[in-house]
């Protein structure tokens, strides 16, 4: 859908370690993160993940969906959207 609308993306598939992230992130700066929620991990809860994530990486927008059992009661950080449909990623493709 992304790449339709002209938009450069990288997929990276499930599990990824954050040293892997970490250096996608200084080669490409991007300025999203799109990541989807179905089960809960081990270590960390989904709120402490995207808390995690946003601490990170501050400048990037981390964009975020799944199952609205793990999402329904997390206070995001700013830089954290919730998206309740995928049709909402062509805001962000343009």
């Amino acid at each position: 859908m992304l790449r339709i609308h002209g938009a450069r993306t990288l997929y990276l598939g499930a599990s990824v370690p954050i040293e892997d992230l970490e250096r996608v992130h200084n080669s490409f700066q991007p300025d999203y993160y799109i990541t989807c929620f179905i089960v809960e991990g081990v270590g960390r809860s989904v709120r402490e993940e995207l808390h995690y994530v946003s601490d990170k990486f501050p400048e990037s927008e981390l964009l975020y969906f799944g199952s609205s059992f793990l999402l329904s009661d997390i206070n995001p950080p700013a830089n954290c959207n919730y998206l309740t449909s995928l049709h909402q990623l062509d805001q962000y493709a343009i």
